[in-house]
């Protein structure tokens, strides 16, 4: 019988609160969250603008905690909201250029984190591990 803790979903967790943990302390370094990571990321890819109502579909979390790391990455200096052309209840967000540089090193961190964490797996496992990943993260929603 296989240890109880090398099932799937123990190793699942044990691999996502390792992640946090190095993310976090590269990112305390950077005085930055994940969160601020991921709002960024996201205007980055989509053209360096975007609007304030698609960043609070696009994350899985609440949409306060999407509208404080707004509010933090803006009293940084990493990204202006300004009114909406067209709808002037809604925002657009864009970077500024020093939430441009900062983005750029955050993603240096993250695709090198990426790259380590892949290290000896052939494509056809990385294909493998994607599709059994995607597989789990239906089940979840």
């Amino acid at each position: 019988m296989r240890d109880k803790l090398s099932s799937p979903v123990r190793l699942i967790t044990s691999i996502s609160r390792k992640l946090k943990r190095g993310a976090d302390e590269n990112l305390i370094r950077e005085k930055i969250t994940v969160e601020q990571v991921m709002v960024m990321r996201m205007i980055h890819e989509n053209g360096g603008s975007v609007g304030q109502k698609d960043i609070e579909k696009a994350f899985e979390v609440r949409r306060s905690t999407v509208t404080s790391a707004m509010q933090t990455l803006e009293k940084k200096g990493f990204i202006v909201r300004s009114p909406h052309p067209d709808d002037s209840r809604a925002k657009i967000v864009t970077l500024t250029a020093s939430g441009i540089e900062k983005n750029r090193k955050l993603i240096n961190f993250i695709e090198e984190r990426d790259e380590k964490l892949l290290v000896g797996l052939t494509s056809e496992e990385k294909d493998t591990l994607t599709s059994l990943l995607l597989k789990i993260s239906e089940n979840i929603d």
